[in-house]
C-alpha cells in the first residue's frame, strides 16, 4: 500500500505487540550496508493482536527508539511500516483470462463476495501472478481494516515518521529469506515471535496463502515459568539454552531439569505441528496450484526472535517430513550471501529484525 510514489531515503519500521525494531540500510560500493539500527520492547497491553490499544504511549516509545537509535542519525522522517499480519486479509482469486486493465477495471466487483468486511471498511491492493493456465488470470488480494490502517497512521503522526508505504509482515518477511525475492518451489516461512507465529506459503514470486498460528514465543516463556517455578526472564534464557535437550523422544539420558523443560514444552510444539499441517493439508487440497512453478511444498525457513529454540527445527522435521531451515535475513544485503551477520547485528539478532530487514530493503530496491 504506497502512500507517496516520490523515491525517499527511508528506514523500515517493525512495530508488534510487544516489540519495534528499526533498520536503515545504505548502498556501500558493492553491498547494502547499515546505516542505523534499533529495537525497544513494548510493554504488554500498549499493542493487542496488533491492535493498537493506547496511542500516545506506543508513540513515546517510537520516539524514544529514534533518539537512542544506533549507528548513523536517520536523517529522514519518512519509513517503510510493517502491518500487523493477524489482521491482514490475503486471497488468491481465480477469474477468468483477462488483460491486466479488464482486471484494474472490474477488482471492485470481485472483491466484495471475498472479503470479511464490506468494500467501503477496507484499504486493498491486487497483483495479477504468473500463470501457466489459458483459460484463468490469478490475482493476490491484500485487504486490511481502514480502522487499523488510520490508529497507525495516527501512531506515526504523532511521533513524527511519514509513512510511504505500509506492508504485511508476512511480505517483509518473504524479501528478506528469499534470494532475489523468488523461489521455484513452494516454501513455507514461520516467523516465530513473542505475540503468535506467521505462516506463509511463497511460491515463485508472490504469496499464496498467510495465517497467523496462536503459539508465540511468550506461550514457551509461561510454561516454563510454570513447571520451574522461575521468572520469565530466566526462562526465556533457558528455552534457547536447553530447549529440547537429547531430542523429545523420552531420553533417560537427560537430567531431571532437561526432563522438565522438555515436558512443558512438547505440548505447544505439538500444537504448532499440528498447525502447520493443517494448513499444509489445506494448501494441498485446496490451493491453487496453475500460478506455481511447482505445486509441492519443498521446505520450511524458520524466522522471528523465537526461531532459536533448541532441537526445533529437528523436531518439526519429524512431524512435517520436510527440510526445516533457519532462514538468512542477509541473503540479500550480503555480498557474500553465506554471510548471515554484520558487526553491528549478530545472526541470533537479525532472525528478529528479519521484518524490518525487509522493510528497509523495499526501501531501496523498490520506491
Amino acid at each position: 500500500m504506497d502512500f507517496f510514489s516520490p523515491k525517499q531515503e527511508a528506514f523500515g519500521l517493525d512495530l508488534s505487540d510487544f516489540s519495534l525494531k528499526i533498520v536503515k540500510l545504505k548502498k556501500g560500493k558493492e553491498q547494502f550496508e547499515v546505516a542505523s539500527f534499533g529495537m525497544r520492547e513494548v510493554p504488554a497491553g500498549l499493542i493487542k493482536k496488533g491492535v493498537i490499544v493506547r496511542e500516545d504511549a506506543v508513540a513515546g516509545i517510537i520516539k524514544e527508539a529514534i533518539a537512542e537509535i544506533k549507528g548513523e542519525k536517520l536523517g529522514t522522517q519518512y519509513a517503510v511500516c510493517s502491518l500487523p499480519e493477524e489482521e491482514a486479509f490475503l486471497k488468491v482469486i481465480r477469474l477468468p483470462k483477462m488483460s491486466k486493465e479488464e482486471i484494474a477495471r472490474g477488482i471492485k466487483w470481485q472483491l466484495e463476495p471475498n472479503l470479511p468486511l464490506s468494500l467501503e471498511e477496507v484499504c486493498f491492493d491486487w497483483q495479477e501472478l504468473p500463470s501457466r493456465s489459458k483459460e484463468n488470470s490469478f490475482v493476490l488480494i491484500s485487504a486490511l481494516s481502514k480502522k487499523i490502517i488510520n490508529s497507525y497512521l495516527s501512531v506515526f503522526k504523532k511521533a513524527g515518521i511519514i509513512p510511504i508505504v505500509f506492508e504485511i509482515e508476512s511480505m517483509a518477511s518473504a524479501r528478506s529469506l528469499l534470494k532475489d525475492g523468488s523461489s521455484p518451489q513452494p516454501v513455507i516461512i514461520l516467523d516465530i515471535g513473542a505475540s503468535g507465529t506467521g505462516f506463509t506459503i511463497f511460491s515463485g514470486e508472490t504469496i499464496l496463502f498467510t495465517s497467523h498460528v496462536a503459539v508465540s514465543g511468550m506461550d514457551f516463556n509461561r510454561a516454563l515459568a510454570e513447571e520451574l517455578n522461575i521468572e520469565i526472564k530466566e526462562a526465556e534464557r533457558l528455552k534457547i539454552k536447553v530447549g529440547l535437550p537429547g531430542g523429545f523422544e523420552d531420553n533417560p539420558e537427560i537430567s531431571e531439569l532437561e526432563r522438565k523443560i522438555r515436558n512443558a514444552l512438547l505440548p505447544i510444539l505439538e500444537k504448532l505441528s499440528s498447525e502447520i499441517q493443517h494448513y499444509i493439508d489445506y494448501y494441498r487440497n485446496y490451493g491453487i496450484i496453475e500460478c506455481v512453478p511447482n505445486g509441492i511444498i519443498s521446505k520450511i525457513l524458520l524466522c522471528g526472535g523465537d526461531s532459536l529454540l533448541y532441537g526445533l527445527p529437528e523436531f518439526l522435521s519429524s512431524k512435517s517430513k520436510l527440510s526445516i531451515e533457519i532462514g538468512n535475513p542477509w541473503i540479500n544485503i550480503l555480498l557474500e550471501s553465506s554471510k548471515k551477520e554484520t558487526s553491528q547485528i549478530s545472526y541470533k539478532e537479525s532472525l528478529g529484525y528479519t521484518v524490518a530487514l525487509g522493510l528497509a530493503l523495499r526501501s531501496l530496491i523498490e520506491i
